[in-house]
């Protein structure tokens, strides 16, 4: 129960992190979110004509509606009919969820009414061994203190993230990239030639391709100790912008919730402790550092082993020969940097390039002929900006596996913004699915906070019993609401007059 709960009140926090700074919005929205454009036959060439018509149907029988402005709510329709809804509030360490699920709005202070909330749990379990009436209290049963201190503990991870200011509204996303061009680096250059010592200094008499302009090479050793040193050194650098040090935190809090869900213990520890406990290298590595005249850097090699995970027929103690190279590029070039990772002779070539429209291209290349191509466009004009992101994977030339793009489009109308966002998949170079989102100013809804609430951190043990048995009835009517209103296509599926294959969602639900 304790990692139910973890996992439940971590979903219920995540929700307003899609919807940033919902609390000091400048004003109401209200996203819709449709799906439409099915084409089954792109996923699976042999479906029926049946089976395809009655996913189509399905989804465009589907719509979410997600609101913003003091809090955030998401409700799901089936042919125009509510299904579930629910919404998170939070103000500090006070997080007021609401559902009708939950049959209204419950409350909980994540610093102050964990250790409870273990106790009423604890009953509540003890309560299903025997039958025992709603409105009977149970004996007290003290709830042991490893598992009450295991409750305040989750509660002091949340409370971190709803205090968060990315959460909170006081930073933007954009404050963390803003950030990132802003730092100063000089100074982690300085830190890092203390710990960098170069070994070894060569000329270059005949310089490589592609580094004509080379003069010297530059050697170190790089230990694991050292590596580790050197990116918490670079995230000592980026962590001096508030906006990213939130984002840092924000990072840190959900992996100890990881670790906690998983069972493993949950160090309080920040994320350059965690990064000195890693290992990466399993011996030392070799860096030469490729300079001009003027000591700018135009090449980086690092040499290293590792050990071959996935290779069963060497012996678990063969480490295989493994090296980095990176090209910097002067900036009037198109190409502003470019990688080759090669492991054991094998490995994959990555280029970063500066588009003629502004966009920012990754084009990474494996040895086996597979293309994967990352793409960002940027365009901005006045009380308009538009975004686009692609990804596409190709295997000699044929586009293999998922692609997708992502188009987003934001105005401004006498200082309300509008937004739509347009994203289509594709399996196989095939169109199968457009998502749409449409963001629009709407009238604003009240608080959670304002209507009635029931609040966990004072609740009895047998109200919590009798509230369980509400919401175990709550949680009942979600599939007849769902069979009720789903389109008469699927119905027929589901009755047997056509079959879905063996793998669809639809199905499984059914049985």
């Amino acid at each position: 129960m304790k990692k139910l709960l973890a996992i439940l009140l971590t979903l219920a926090l995540m929700l307003p992190l899609c919807g940033l700074a919902e609390e000091n919005a400048p004003q109401a929205t209200l996203t819709t979110i449709t799906f439409r454009n099915f084409n089954g036959r792109a996923l699976m060439a042999e479906m029926e004509e049946a089976a395809e018509t009655a996913y189509r149907d399905l989804l465009d029988a589907l719509r979410v509606e997600v609101y913003r402005q003091g809090f955030t709510s998401c409700e799901l329709f089936l042919n125009g009919q509510s299904i579930v809804d629910y919404g998170v509030q939070t103000s500090g360490a006070d997080v007021y969820i609401s559902s009708d699920v939950l049959g209204g709005t419950v409350h909980l202070n994540l610093d102050e009414d964990m250790r409870h909330i273990a106790e009423i749990l604890h009953q509540w379990n003890a309560s299903q061994s025997v039958y025992v009436d709603a409105g009977v209290e149970l004996p007290a049963k003290e709830v042991s203190e490893s598992i009450a201190q295991e409750y305040e503990n989750v509660g002091a991870l949340l409370a971190k993230i709803t205090k968060n200011p990315l959460i909170t509204g006081e930073m933007q996303p954009e404050d963390v990239a803003n950030g990132l061009f802003e730092t100063d680096w000089q100074q982690a250059a300085t830190r890092l030639n203390k710990i960098l010592k170069v070994t070894r200094v060569e000329s270059v008499s005949n310089p490589p391709e592609g580094c004509e302009s080379a003069k010297n090479i530059l050697y170190f050793p790089l230990s694991n100790e050292q590596l580790m040193e050197v990116l918490c050194i670079l995230l000592d650098t980026v962590e001096e912008t508030p906006a990213v040090k939130a984002y840092v935190d924000l990072l840190n809090t959900y992996r100890q919730l990881v670790a906690f869900a998983q069972d493993q213990p949950v160090e309080d520890t920040d994320l350059q402790t965690w990064l000195r406990q890693q290992t990466l290298l399993v011996e030392d590595a070799q860096v030469a550092q490729y300079v001009d005249a003027s000591m700018r850097l135009l090449r980086v090699v690092i040499s290293y082993k590792v050990a071959p995970t996935h290779t069963p027929t060497l012996a678990q103690d063969t480490l295989l020969n493994a090296a980095i190279t990176v090209n910097f590029h002067p900036t009037g070039d198109d190409v502003r940097l470019d990688w080759r990772q090669e492991t054991a002779g094998k490995g994959t070539n990555g280029q970063l390039k500066m588009e003629d429209n502004g966009g920012i291209a990754v084009l990474i290349t494996s040895d086996d002929g597979e293309q994967k191509l990352y793409r960002c466009t940027i365009s901005s004009l006045t009380n308009e900006e538009n975004l686009l992101l692609e990804m596409h994977r190709t295997v000699d030339g044929e586009e293999k596996g998922i692609s997708w793009s992502a188009s987003m489009d934001t105005q401004q109308v006498d200082g309300e913004v509008y937004q739509n966002v347009d994203v289509q998949l594709l399996w196989q170079g095939e169109h199968f699915l457009t998502i749409a989102a449409e963001t629009r100013p709407c009238k604003p809804r009240p608080l959670l906070s304002d209507g009635d609430v029931l609040d966990l951190g004072e609740i009895s043990s047998a109200r919590f019993n009798a509230y369980m048995l509400t919401l175990a009835t709550s949680i009942s009517q979600i599939l007849p609401r769902i069979l009720m209103n789903l389109p008469n296509s699927v119905r027929q599926l589901m009755d047997g007059t056509t079959t879905l294959p063996s793998s669809t969602i639809i199905l499984d639900n059914a049985d």
